[in-house]
């Protein structure tokens, strides 16, 4: 997990994705819990921050596109999150594909992020670790927050993991004003760039896989991190098949500063 922010950290405007649950197990009470912690993160976002929208039950549907956050827009996108009414099934795998494809690309030195509302029971699970994972390497981190006293929390803790973001529960009646203005002053804060991990191998050791991250000569680029991030990685080690107990070297991380300055750390594998 990186730092909180301390000294000198870049400051960047932020595109966020909501992406709300609006299947028929989701009526009554959890969608207006899901519609009132939507408009409460909405009001955490900044003047020159954006917003869309993706809604989801038996299909999904970009509900509302990007805009700024001026009041005006703001009133448009807070009328498309209050007219959401709940019926279907609950095809998740498609609401984090739409997500994706809604995405702008990368490069604007902007951050990104895609915040799921749901109470975590979808149709088909087997893809929605990858499509987090996805997202991750993008460099949006995936947030889930649960709705209502049923929603499944081991899921929602997973994609948001292998999503590089936060989990939370929204309950009835919640204040989650203070825990989304935290969440979206952390993403704005970028505290390390150019992240790279490098396998510092021996004894023919080789390094064959990092969370679905390229790997080339070795090193796989891991991108930005902002404060308070927690990053996971799943590292795949091709070893040779030599009897007896191997010193396979070591996994160094290196990152730089917002103000220049080139830090490594190294993490040994011993034997």
């Amino acid at each position: 997990q990186t730092p909180e922010s301390e000294g000198v950290v870049i400051e960047r405007a932020s595109d966020v994705i909501l992406v709300i649950d609006t299947s028929g197990s989701m009526s009554g009470q959890k969608l207006a819990d899901a519609k009132s912690a939507a408009l409460s993160l909405i009001e955490q976002l900044g003047p020159n921050d954006r917003a869309a929208l993706v809604a989801f039950s038996t299909s999904a549907w970009l509900a509302h596109g990007f805009t700024n956050n001026s009041d005006n827009n703001r009133g448009n996108i807070h009328e498309a999150i209050r007219g959401l009414g709940a019926s279907g099934s609950t095809n998740m795998t498609h609401s984090l594909e739409i997500a994706r494809s809604a995405l702008p690309a990368g490069g604007e030195g902007r951050a990104r992020r895609v915040v799921l509302l749901s109470d975590g029971r979808p149709d088909d699970a087997h893809r929605l670790n990858e499509l987090a994972q996805g997202f991750a390497s993008l460099e949006a981190p995936l947030t889930t927050i649960g709705i209502g006293a049923d929603y499944d929390p081991m899921l929602l803790q997973q994609l948001a993991d292998a999503g590089t973001g936060n989990f939370y529960w929204a309950g009835p009646g919640m204040a989650l004003d203070s825990i989304f203005a935290d969440e979206f002053r952390a993403t704005r804060h970028t505290v390390a760039q150019s992240t790279l991990l490098t396998g510092q191998l021996t004894g023919g050791a080789s390094l064959a896989g990092v969370s679905g991250y390229q790997i080339h000569s070795g090193t796989a680029a891991l991108g930005d991190l902002f404060s308070g991030q927690r990053r996971t990685l799943y590292v795949d080690i091709a070893v040779p098949t030599t009897p007896g107990a191997l010193d396979l070297g070591a996994l160094q991380v290196s990152w730089t500063t917002p103000d220049g300055q080139l830090h490594k750390q190294a993490v040994s594998l011993g034997e």
